[in-house]
């Protein structure tokens, strides 16, 4: 039983609805929708996370053993007793993502190749590049962007068929996002001698930077009204970090929960 809580805390389940959108909004901006290329996804998506995530809280132990946030749902604290697991599911879903994404279409197959280095880059010494300010937040912006040329490739697609907007939320939600999530967890990174781009920014220049982003998106971008809408919904979230500390973890839930549900939607409408 401790080993299977082990696997779904490495999956993190709470993030697997964003990761499979991210996929289908490729594949549907592309081509429009198919329900015979879902269990791929699904695949992808579990395995992706399993790979990614693993490598990420095995390398990721000291500072974790003092992040409130790990020991559930949303990441495993690695320790002495289950290390060696964790080390060999990394490794064993690694390769087995790798083994899945040449099964896939060839721009799938590079871009989940790319999405694969990008995490390793992230987190493994001796790059590791989630010590680099700016830089760890480049990388997820790299991560979500090539996640969604997964399901362009999927589609058929190639790079040339990847819509703008995909850059611009990959810069968004990849890039400040990131940094949101980091600047939550800076007091358990600075006590294991990290330093991140949320330790560096700061809420203010997070915020600031995340609202430059979403309006400069809005303006020189076309949208759908409901992918704009996702955009409002998060700059309009943004302004309570800007002049308020407290509760700020439980905005950052409340906006992923309003997220999750505006995604469903716009799913739906283009089923």
């Amino acid at each position: 039983m401790k080993s299977w809580r082990l696997l779904i805390e490495l999956v993190r389940p709470p993030f697997l609805i964003f990761t499979l959108w991210v996929l289908l909004a490729g594949f549907i901006t592309t081509s429009g929708f198919s329900f015979s290329v879902i269990p791929q996804m699904i695949a992808f998506t579990v395995l992706g996370h399993l790979a990614i995530f693993s490598l990420n809280d095995y390398f990721d132990r000291d500072s974790d053993q003092v992040n409130e946030r790990k020991g559930s749902l949303e990441g495993a604290v690695v320790n002495g007793e289950n290390e060696g697991f964790v080390k060999y599911t990394a490794i064993i879903s690694n390769l087995a993502l790798i083994v899945l994404a040449l099964f896939l279409p060839n721009f799938s197959t590079i871009s989940g190749l790319i999405v694969l280095a990008a995490s390793f880059l992230y987190s493994a010494p001796p790059f590791r590049l989630k010590e680099k300010p700016i830089v760890d937040s480049l990388s997820n912006v790299i991560i979500l962007y090539f996640t969604f040329c997964v399901g362009v490739g999927l589609a058929g697609g190639t790079l040339g068929d990847v819509i703008p907007g995909a850059f611009w939320f990959a810069l968004i939600f990849g890039g400040t996002g990131h940094m949101a999530a980091s600047y939550v967890d800076r007091e358990a990174d600075a006590k294991a001698g990290m330093k991140t781009s949320g330790i560096v920014l700061g809420r203010k220049g997070i915020a600031l930077l995340g609202e430059a982003l979403i309006v400069l998106a809005l303006v020189f971008q076309e949208w759908s009204t409901e992918s704009q809408a996702i955009l409002v919904i998060t700059l309009i979230f943004s302004f309570y970090p800007l002049f308020r500390e407290e509760n700020i973890k439980k905005v950052m839930y409340l906006w992923a929960v309003t997220c999750t549900v505006y995604i469903g939607y716009w799913l739906f409408i283009r089923l």
